[in-house]
């Protein structure tokens, strides 16, 4: 794909990405926040100048990723920076969204509760996991991203549930698995068949 069409198509895709973003936030996405944050975090959030921006960054990163995976050009060192940066942000919603709750829900027989009363709660749990997905589908084979995700998710839960930071949830557990799979598969599928064409 020459330079131009990846250019122009990464923009109108980090275009769509920036209007969906600022509709589900405007929408349902502040009330969300409301619900799994603190008040002292929250204030971060109820200024729209500033989310506004934060959506921008997450629109612009999109869009370089986009560029240099259509070109086939995807840098390590942008990888590895995004790497950190999301893994950064994940560990401190997920570890400061629930303060002060303890407990455990070993049971699925609440999935189908949640998912009519909390659907969006339950829709971030599988979007939130899913960039990790796309980013293991560039080092890892599927057993070893399978048997990594899986320790990683219980010790966010564990570390959740002996912190005092949130419950330990199956449906949690499950809901950000799948995230990690729906991210994982496509992008393995692709990789697969971008490298047999240059072969």
């Amino acid at each position: 794909m020459s330079r131009k069409m990846s250019a122009l198509l990464s923009f109108i895709l980090a275009v769509i990405c920036f209007i969906c973003l600022i509709k589900m936030y405007n929408h349902v996405g502040f009330i969300y926040l409301s619900s799994v944050l603190w008040m002292n975090q929250l204030e971060i959030f109820d200024n729209q100048s500033l989310v506004y921006l934060i959506i921008t960054a997450f629109s612009i990163l999109i869009f370089i990723n986009l560029y240099y995976a259509l070109q086939g050009k995807m840098k390590r060192v942008i990888i590895y920076i995004e790497f950190c940066l999301y893994m950064i942000a994940l560990l401190v919603f997920l570890l400061l969204k629930s303060p002060g709750i303890q407990g455990v829900n070993l049971s699925f027989s609440g999935f189908w509760i949640d998912l009519q009363y909390s659907t969006f709660e339950v829709i971030m749990n599988v979007i939130l996991f899913i960039p990790l997905g796309i980013l293991l589908a560039n080092k890892l084979k599927l057993v070893s991203t399978v048997i990594l995700s899986f320790l990683f998710i219980i010790a966010i839960e564990s570390i959740q549930y002996i912190f005092k930071l949130g419950v330990f949830d199956v449906i949690d557990i499950a809901t950000n698995f799948s995230g990690i799979l729906i991210g994982y598969l496509p992008t393995r599928v692709w990789l697969y068949f971008n490298n047999r064409n240059k072969n």
